[in-house]
């Protein structure tokens, strides 16, 4: 089973449209403020890597792949 999600950027289409679904279910925005300003707050700050598999580093605050190892 894969960890990948669906996304809730508001700066795409398809972002935007799965805010507006899953909002009528109930969906917490934690999702839309990580996907949507996360990638900023790193620019400013800075990533906060983590190895998440032997060789692939991701950012604990954005939640995107900084490296990919080779296989």
């Amino acid at each position: 089973m894969g960890a990948s999600r669906e996304g809730f950027d508001i700066f795409n289409k398809c972002g935007r449209r799965a805010i507006w679904r899953n909002l009528k279910k109930g969906w917490p925005l934690t999702y839309f403020w990580i996907d949507s300003f996360g990638r900023f707050a790193c620019f400013i700050l800075g990533h906060d890597k983590y190895e998440c598999d032997p060789g692939e580093f991701a950012c604990r605050r954005c939640h995107h792949y900084l490296l990919k190892g080779k296989k």
